[in-house]
C-alpha cells in the first residue's frame, strides 16, 4: 500500500509560494515609496515642470489608474494572473525611466499613466496570486502581505527621504534607476511563484469575459463602498498631521515623517496578529466597527491637540496616543477590508473583483485630503464634529451593511482547486 507523501512536502513548496508573493510585494512597494516621495521634488526641483500642469497631470492620471484597475483586473483573470503582474510591473518600471529622461511636460504625463495605470493593475493581478497561495489560513498571508507592504513603502521613502536631504539631480536620478531595478527584480520573483490554478467548467469560462460583472454584483458593490468610505482615513497621516504641525509651528515640521515612523512600527507589530482572527465576514464587519470607532477617537484627538495648542512635550505625547489609536483602526480596517474583498469575490474572478475593490478605496484616497482638510481646518464647530460622526458613523454602520452584502452575495467562493495551473 502506497503512503501519503509526509505533510512537510506538500507545505514546503507552498511556503517557498507565500515568500515569492511576500518578496514580490517588498520590491513592488520599495520602488512605490522611493517613486511616491520623489515625484514632485524631483519633477518641480529638478526639470522646472509647473506644479499646477503637474498636480492637473496626478490626478488625470490617477482617474485613469482607477477606471483602469477592474477591466485589466479581468484581463488577469481571462489570460494568467502572474502573466499580467509581470506586464504592470514591466510599466511601473517603464515609469520611473521615462522620468528621469522627462524634460516636457508631455513625457511627464506618459510617465504618470504608466505609473498609475500599472499600479492599479498589479495591484488587482496580485490579488489572485495572494488568493491562491493563502493556504488554510488565507488571512494570515494577506496580513503579512500588509504588513511587507507598509515597511517597505517605508523603506522607500526613507530612501527618498535622504536623497531629498541631499538634493542633487545626480542621486534624485541614482534613486529613480534603483526604483527601476526594484520593479525588475519583482518580475524576476514572481516568475517562480507559481501560477493560481484555473478553474474548470463551462460557467467560470463564460464569466472570464466578462470583465465588468463586478460592476453588476450590488453586494459586492456595497462591501466596497464601506472600505472605501473608511478608506478616507489615509489622509489623516499623510495630510492632516504634516499640515496642521506646520500651522502650530514651522519647526514642527518633522513631527509628520515621525508619525509614520511610529506608524510603520505599529502595523509591523501588530498587524498579523490581528488580522489572523479576521477570516470570516462576520468578523470583518467587527473589524470595520472597530476601525469607525477608533479613527473617530484619532480624528478628534488630533482635532483637540490642534485647537488647543499645547507645549511641545505635551504635545508629542498627546499625538503618540493619537497615532497609536490610528494606527489601531487602520489594522481594522485593512483586514476587514481585505476579508471582504477576497470573501465575496467569486472563484475565477478575483482580479476584477478586486480591481472593483481597489478603485473605490483609491477614489477614497483621492477625496480624502480635500475633504478631511476642509472639515478639520474650518473655524467652524460644525466641522470637525462632522469628521468624527462620519467615522464613527461608517463604523457603526458597517455590521449590518456587511451582513446584508453576504447574504445577498451569489458567490460563495469554493475550496482552490490543486494541480491544475493556469497557462502563463
Amino acid at each position: 500500500m502506497l503512503s501519503s507523501p509526509p505533510a512537510h512536502e506538500h507545505a514546503q513548496p507552498a511556503r517557498q509560494a507565500q515568500r515569492g508573493v511576500l518578496w514580490t510585494y517588498a520590491l513592488n512597494k520599495a520602488g512605490t515609496g522611493v517613486f511616491a516621495s520623489l515625484l514632485v521634488i524631483y519633477l518641480t526641483t529638478q526639470r522646472g515642470i509647473d506644479p499646477a500642469f503637474l498636480a492637473l497631470a496626478i490626478l488625470t492620471a490617477g482617474i485613469a489608474g482607477t477606471v483602469a484597475g477592474i477591466p485589466l483586473g479581468g484581463v488577469a483573470d481571462r489570460f494568467g494572473a502572474r502573466r499580467i503582474y509581470m506586464a504592470t510591473l514591466g510599466f511601473e518600471a517603464a515609469a520611473s525611466v521615462v522620468i528621469i529622461l522627462a524634460f516636457n511636460n508631455t513625457l511627464v504625463l506618459v510617465a504618470l499613466l504608466l505609473a498609475e495605470v500599472g499600479a492599479a493593475a498589479s495591484a488587482a493581478a496580485a490579488a489572485p496570486l495572494v488568493r491562491a497561495h493563502g493556504g488554510d489560513r488565507p488571512a494570515v498571508l494577506r496580513a503579512k502581505v500588509r504588513t511587507v507592504s507598509n515597511v517597505a513603502m517605508a523603506a522607500g521613502a526613507g530612501i527618498a527621504a535622504m536623497v531629498a536631504l541631499i538634493n542633487h539631480e545626480t542621486f534624485y536620478m541614482a534613486a529613480l534607476a534603483l526604483n527601476t531595478l526594484s520593479f525588475l527584480g519583482a518580475i524576476i520573483v514572481v516568475r517562480k511563484v507559481p501560477s493560481p490554478p484555473r478553474l474548470a467548467g463551462t460557467v467560470v469560462l463564460r464569466r472570464r469575459f466578462a470583465i465588468l460583472e463586478a460592476l453588476t454584483d450590488a453586494p459586492y458593490l456595497v462591501a466596497a463602498v464601506v472600505n472605501g468610505l473608511l478608506g478616507l482615513h489615509t489622509a489623516f497621516l499623510t495630510f492632516l498631521i504634516p499640515l496642521a504641525m506646520v500651522r502650530l509651528d514651522a519647526e514642527y515640521a518633522w513631527i509628520g515623517p515621525a508619525a509614520l515612523v511610529v506608524n510603520t512600527l505599529v502595523i509591523f507589530t501588530l498587524q498579523v496578529r490581528i488580522s489572523r482572527k479576521i477570516s470570516t465576514h462576520q468578523a470583518a464587519g467587527w473589524a470595520f466597527l472597530a476601525s469607525g470607532v477608533l479613527l473617530a477617537a484619532a480624528m478628534g484627538g488630533l482635532v483637540l491637540t490642534y485647537r488647543l495648542e499645547p507645549d511641545l512635550a505635551v504635545l508629542l505625547v498627546v499625538l503618540a496616543v493619537v497615532v497609536l489609536i490610528y494606527s489601531l483602526g487602520e489594522i481594522y480596517s485593512a483586514a476587514g477590508g481585505f476579508e471582504v474583498a477576497f470573501g465575496l469575490a467569486p472563484e475565477g474572478l478575483q482580479g476584477q473583483y478586486f480591481g472593483a475593490f481597489n478603485a473605490l478605496f483609491h477614489l477614497g484616497i483621492a477625496t480624502g485630503p480635500a475633504l478631511l482638510g476642509w472639515l478639520f481646518f474650518t473655524s467652524h464647530p460644525a466641522g470637525p464634529i462632522a469628521l468624527v460622526s462620519f467615522f464613527l458613523v461608517s463604523g457603526l454602520l458597517s455590521p449590518w451593511l456587511i451582513r446584508w452584502a453576504a447574504k445577498r452575495s451569489h458567490h460563495t467562493p469554493a475550496a482552490i482547486p490543486t494541480g491544475v495551473k493556469e497557462n502563463s
